[in-house]
Formats: C-alpha cells, sequence, structure tokens
C-alpha cells in the first residue's frame, strides 16, 4: 500500500481524533485555501477520501445529537462510491468553501490506527 502525503497526513490525524472534512479540504489546498478554490481542488480531495475509504483505513460519518444533550459519532455505513456522491450534493449544496462542521467527519478504523502507529505518524 503506497501512501501519498496526503494521506499519511489524514491518517495522522484521524488516528488521534476526528477530522473535520473541511481540514481535508484544507490540507489538500495548501496555500489555495480560500473562499474561492482552484478547480483542482475538489478532485484531489475526493481522490484522498476515496483512497482512505477503499483501503478500509478511515471511516465518514457525522455527529448526532442524543438525548442526553451529548453529541455521537455515527458512521454512515455506506459502500464508498455513496459516501462519495453524499460528499459532492453536499458540497454542491453548500456553495462555498467548507468550514468547520461542515458535511463530514472522518476517524480512523483499527486497521487505519494500527498503520499509523506501525509508521510512526503523528498528527
Amino acid at each position: 500500500m503506497e501512501l501519498q502525503e496526503i494521506h499519511k497526513e489524514m491518517l495522522a490525524l484521524c488516528a488521534h481524533d476526528y477530522l473535520g472534512f473541511w481540514l481535508v479540504v484544507k490540507r489538500v489546498a495548501k496555500d489555495a485555501y480560500s473562499d474561492t478554490l482552484p478547480e483542482w481542488v475538489r478532485p484531489k480531495t475526493l481522490e484522498a477520501i476515496r483512497y482512505l475509504l477503499q483501503s478500509g483505513l478511515i471511516e465518514a460519518g457525522n455527529f448526532e445529537h442524543e438525548d442526553s444533550g451529548s453529541y455521537k459519532f455515527q458512521p454512515m455505513l455506506l459502500p464508498v462510491d455513496e459516501v462519495i456522491r453524499y460528499i459532492e450534493r453536499e458540497w454542491d449544496e453548500l456553495g462555498r468553501t467548507p468550514n468547520i462542521s461542515d458535511i463530514c467527519w472522518f476517524i480512523a478504523t483499527s486497521l487505519g490506527k494500527q498503520l499509523a502507529n506501525d509508521l510512526g505518524l503523528r498528527a
């Protein structure tokens, strides 16, 4: 399995905490992250997410409000293509550069956490 730098960055962050979609976009865009993103950012962002999802290293989900007043991460439990379509649809509907809490979140699976540990990845 050949991880690119963006995959390693995402995996390191997901292995230690929840990673917001907006931060993936920001990491992909680097200096180009602004109110108007270059066209290349979207496909590169989706490619990075797809690779890690298909590899079983991360899972996508959202936080749902519970009766107790707290929030709990709920995995989407959808096939990878459906997760990607969900992200695309939500990004289109958003109509702007994603920001904190927009669209979805990611967390490393046990396989992803193990790989991050084996590679010595740190957030």
